[in-house]
């Protein structure tokens, strides 16, 4: 967390920039590819989308649409298993997570457009 920059939210930060202990961070991909698994088996093989898509017994709205929605779903449940866990651990115990050294704070980062590129400015010379 910044020092020099004191109105910043430090859990905001913590959750944009904190990295878990490997094994947390193991663990949270492990339950996030479950439930994404999870999602997949049952939308494809529960509900027997796959069977009937391959029998021809889909509309063809489902066809075009339900199966790229099933997919793309398994991403969201992935997403949301994973940041809401990582909530969860921030909020209970932020003292896991850490920054990593090459940190940061794009508030505190200046860009001044006058400027000028030292290798623009030999490339302007040669011209």
């Amino acid at each position: 967390m910044s020092q020099q920059n004191p109105q910043r939210e430090p859990l905001l930060e913590l959750f944009r920039y904190g990295q878990l202990p490997k094994w947390a961070h193991r663990g949270l991909l492990l339950a996030s590819l479950t439930a994404a698994s999870y999602w997949l088996y049952f939308s494809i093989v529960k509900m027997e989308l796959l069977p009937r898509l391959l029998a021809g017994e889909t509309l063809i709205l489902d066809a075009i649409v339900g199966f790229p929605l099933v997919l793309a779903l398994a991403i969201v449940v992935y997403a949301v298993v994973y940041w809401a866990t990582k909530i969860v651990f921030i909020i209970l115990s932020p003292h896991w997570l850490t920054l990593p050294p090459d940190h940061h704070d794009p508030e505190l980062t200046t860009f001044d457009p006058a400027e000028t590129n030292p290798a623009d400015s030999e490339h302007k010379q040669d011209k």
